[in-house]
């Protein structure tokens, strides 16, 4: 491992299809590599949008990608095609539409996504499954709905949304 003619890079996020092949956020010259589930190297896709990859996530044959560089959120097919992208490229902020170096990916069972955008924003920002924000929540502190830096997040099988906090 990482498998013959596989890169080697630092792994930021994984995640793998319904067809057991793993997808791995690498760097900005091999952002994303794919193995199969023997851990045989397959290729990697030519990401050009993708500065710094950190989360990933796959739902309903989609790959989610997060971009702590350039403060984006992307969908692409399994394939690399990118479905779309959300922020603007290079732009931080804390306005609905802006993430300022977003780390992961949750699934709601109603297509909703939540994007811990954590790095700075210290939030939580809920997209609709057409994309729209819905809601965000979370400010810096230490208190209920206050965090330092929001890293991961999950859906449990309750449907509660989990935050990790890794400060």
């Amino acid at each position: 491992w990482p498998g013959e003619g596989a890169p080697e890079v630092m792994c930021r996020g994984i995640d793998a299809d319904a067809g057991g092949r793993i997808y791995v956020a690498g760097d900005a010259d091999h952002p994303v590599i794919i193995f199969s589930e023997d851990g045989e190297y397959l290729g990697e896709w030519e990401a050009e949008v993708l500065a710094t990859p950190h989360g990933l996530r796959i739902q309903d044959d989609t790959v989610w990608i997060s971009d702590v560089e350039t403060h984006m959120v992307h969908q692409f097919s399994l394939d690399g095609t990118l479905i779309r992208s959300f922020g603007e490229k290079g732009v931080a902020g804390d306005e609905p539409e802006r993430f300022n170096k977003p780390t992961d990916f949750a699934f709601g069972p109603d297509g909703s996504v939540y994007v811990s955008d954590g790095y700075l924003n210290t939030r939580v920002v809920c997209l609709t499954s057409d994309g729209k924000v819905k809601k965000i929540w979370g400010e810096p502190g230490e208190g209920p709905g206050q965090f330092n830096l929001v890293h991961a997040i999950a859906i449990d099988a309750k449907n509660r949304v989990v935050v990790a906090d890794r400060s």
